[in-house]
């Protein structure tokens, strides 16, 4: 059986997308002169959160087409019913990463911000970080919904960037409980949890 999208059925069209694909990533590498990977992932974080608006079918209750899931829609900057979901944002920042070798992975399972919140599919990505340890990153929510329409919100920000596991993010209420890693490859799937440890605590910057 064929499991590729109805876009991607021919060879010319995935070369297309390919391409737009690496003039994307070098664009967006152009903008920086960092070399750090903390800093490098913060620049990919500010990037995406700005240059993107989550897509506002999703924010309004309806299906999200497929192109919305792709790395490419959040690496070429889009908004309104244009922009990416989850899985966009989270693919764009392992593509990015892996540009400039950053260890990085995709990870997925029921997240929710707060204790008190109803629990959805998401996807964010954990990566390794110069002092070896691995973090979290959760760019999709590092540009939440609200402040102004548009690609800058005037809300983006760094809240879930290189958090450890035990990291707080509610009261009485950790990172690991708010994003428990179910890794389904589809509904009703066995999981596989042997990803990266994730660290304890979140990451410091050295003096």
């Amino acid at each position: 059986f064929d499991v590729r999208e109805s876009e991607y059925q021919n060879e010319a069209t995935i070369k297309t997308d390919i391409t737009k694909r690496n003039n994307a990533v070098n664009t967006i590498l152009s903008g920086t002169t960092a070399t750090d990977s903390i800093e490098l992932m913060e620049y990919f974080n500010d990037w995406l959160t700005k240059n993107n608006e989550y897509n506002t079918l999703v924010s309004a209750g309806e299906d999200d087409p497929n192109s919305a899931h792709e790395a490419l829609s959040a690496l070429v900057g889009n908004i309104g019913t244009t922009g990416p979901v989850c899985e966009g944002y989270a693919k764009a920042f392992k593509v990015l990463c892996d540009a400039k070798n950053i260890p990085c992975v995709l990870v997925d399972g029921d997240a929710k911000s707060t204790a008190s919140a109803t629990g959805e599919g998401h996807m964010w990505n954990y990566v390794q970080a110069n002092d070896d340890n691995w973090y979290a990153v959760d760019v999709t929510w590092n540009d939440p919904t609200g402040g102004n329409a548009g690609a800058v919100s005037g809300v983006e920000n760094q809240d879930w960037f290189l958090l450890g596991a035990n990291t707080e993010v509610d009261t009485n209420w950790t990172f690991i409980q708010s994003h428990p890693v179910e890794n389904l490859v589809f509904d009703g799937a066995t999981a596989f949890t042997n990803g990266p440890v994730l660290s304890e605590k979140a990451y410091e910057v050295s003096d």
